[in-house]
């Protein structure tokens, strides 16, 4: 049984013991990968039972980077989305309530907001299951992922290659196109490999980027002590072979945002940097720098968009969303298409 079909189930059960709805499920067989189920909700109304239908995502946990990533779903399409997941906190239940989108967990928190249909439930426990992540989503895992993703066709590549591009191991390339193919993300020709399902290997990166992967650069803020306002508007970050990540990336990429905080990503801590602008750390600074992991050459001087983007879902902020449509739309939909 698939790990989303456990999670639904046990959702399922979670909610209707909650709140006495009957939620029925079907397995999506639709064009979009990303839609796991279709979901019906029975509400009794007016002496008749009214079925309320959804389209689900089953996602193990909910983070910044999937609550942006529906948002954005949830505002292009007609269809209502319902996120399912192992829990909710109450701080992402709430973020979502405003967003209004659906979800429910298999502690039984719930939010429904359609005609005929109202729950909020939040703050019950959680109850979840601890299980180790693909191989592919562990940090060399994202290494080549970003890679692969920014870099089409390296896959095809013969490890070397692979290797010199990513500062992945040759042993661990091997393990990881394992765990690719295994998982239906790469496929064959003969002799040759093909990136597939780049939609959804997307939105996954971006996920576990987000969660475990970004903490591991060692962020830290900063504020300075001799500039106030968007000060680095004008810095050639790249005199201190860096590059700009999140808000201000997203602006540079754009031309869409003014960037109310700067993130900055680099080989070493720029202690000149630091020096120069009057740097001192302060966890609500302006300025965030974080340790430089991909190693192929960048364009100009922002991070690859991917990484970009992934910043900017990860605030869960409405302004900075709609910059990250726009970088999706301009940078990453073209890579997204199906190999011939």
């Amino acid at each position: 049984m698939k790990m989303e079909n456990k999670i639904l189930k046990k959702a399922v059960d979670a909610v209707q013991e909650q709140t006495g709805l009957l939620i029925q499920y079907n397995n999506a067989n639709l064009k979009d990968k990303e839609i796991d189920y279709e979901i019906n909700v029975s509400v009794p109304l007016d002496n008749e039972i009214k079925t309320i239908s959804y389209l689900a995502q089953v996602k193990s946990n909910i983070n910044n980077a999937v609550l942006g990533n529906a948002a954005i779903r949830a505002k292009n399409s007609s269809n209502k989305l319902v996120l399912v997941s192992e829990y909710v906190a109450p701080a992402q239940a709430e973020r979502l309530r405003q967003l209004n989108i659906s979800f429910f967990d298999t502690s039984g928190n719930a939010y429904f907001n359609r005609p005929g249909l109202y729950v909020f439930v939040s703050g019950k426990k959680a109850d979840v299951s601890k299980e180790k992540p693909l191989g592919l989503f562990r940090p060399a895992g994202i290494k080549l992922l970003l890679a692969f993703l920014i870099k089409p066709g390296l896959e095809v590549a013969d490890y070397r290659t692979i290797a010199n591009s990513t500062d992945v191991p040759r042993t661990t390339i091997g393990e990881l196109m394992t765990d690719l193919e295994k998982a239906g993300y790469i496929r064959r020709r003969g002799s040759q490999r093909f990136l597939t399902r780049k939609t959804e290997l997307i939105n996954r990166w971006v996920e576990t980027f987000s969660e475990k992967f970004r903490t591991k650069l060692k962020p830290v803020r900063y504020h300075s002590t001799k500039h106030t306002g968007r000060w680095w508007e004008n810095i050639d970050i790249t005199e201190y072979n860096a590059f700009w990540g999140g808000e201000t990336g997203g602006a540079r990429l754009t031309k869409h945002l003014k960037a109310q905080t700067a993130t900055v990503y680099a080989d070493s801590t720029l202690s000149r940097f630091q020096a120069r602008f009057g740097l001192v750390k302060d966890e609500q600074g302006e300025i965030e720098i974080l340790k430089k992991f991909w190693t192929f050459g960048e364009i100009g001087d922002t991070a690859p968009p991917l990484v970009v983007y992934a910043d900017l879902l990860a605030t869960a902020d409405e302004r900075n969303l709609e910059t990250a449509q726009i970088i999706y739309e301009q940078h990453l939909a073209q890579i997204t298409e199906e190999s011939a």
